[in-house]
């Protein structure tokens, strides 16, 4: 009997501790999330909340992932409308104006995205790939191979540029 009681007695303890922890209670004793909550009026307002910006673009993301191209292409200018100076922004409508056959707009903003983009070599690389790839869904296989190389040039383990380049070896061989 005192065995089923202790056994009543640590599955209760665990279970409270599951619950709390899996609420994550701040001193408040509110729910986290509670307290984390984006009001509607600040989803608008790039100062009043650091993090609005990712959820954002995450938004944006989830739009695109889905194939939602039109509502994504809307979401990332409504975004850069507030954020004029982040590069990000602009790579991300970028590939959406790709993806709508946009291409003109689409070199633009890399463009923009690439004079604001950070010295980091893997992101100005990404950047360039974009474009590379813009390039090449044009069949403008010289700008995708030159544009695939300088994104090699910044950060050599880029596969997506590599895998890149032998598709433009693979087109120019089955042209011949």
């Amino acid at each position: 009997m005192r065995h089923n009681f202790e056994i009543i007695l640590i599955a209760a303890i665990l279970t409270l501790v599951f619950v709390s922890c899996s609420q994550k209670i701040n001193v408040a004793g509110k729910p986290s999330e509670e307290i984390n909550r984006v009001p509607s009026y600040a989803r608008n307002s790039p100062d009043l909340n650091p993090s609005t910006f990712d959820e954002r673009i995450h938004e944006g993301l989830i739009l695109y992932r889905s194939n939602k191209y039109i509502q994504a292409r809307n979401h990332f200018v409504a975004i850069k409308n507030d954020y004029l100076k982040e590069w990000s922004v602009y790579y991300y409508l970028g590939l959406v104006y790709c993806k709508l056959d946009e291409f003109d707009k689409a070199l633009h903003v890399y463009d923009i995205g690439l004079e604001l983009a950070p010295s980091d070599a893997k992101v100005r690389s990404s950047v360039y790939r974009a474009i590379a790839e813009c390039y090449e869904q044009q069949d403008q296989l010289k700008n995708a191979e030159k544009n695939f190389r300088m994104a090699l040039d910044l950060f050599p383990e880029s596969t997506s540029a590599k895998r890149g380049l032998d598709r433009i070896k693979h087109t120019r061989q089955n042209m011949r």
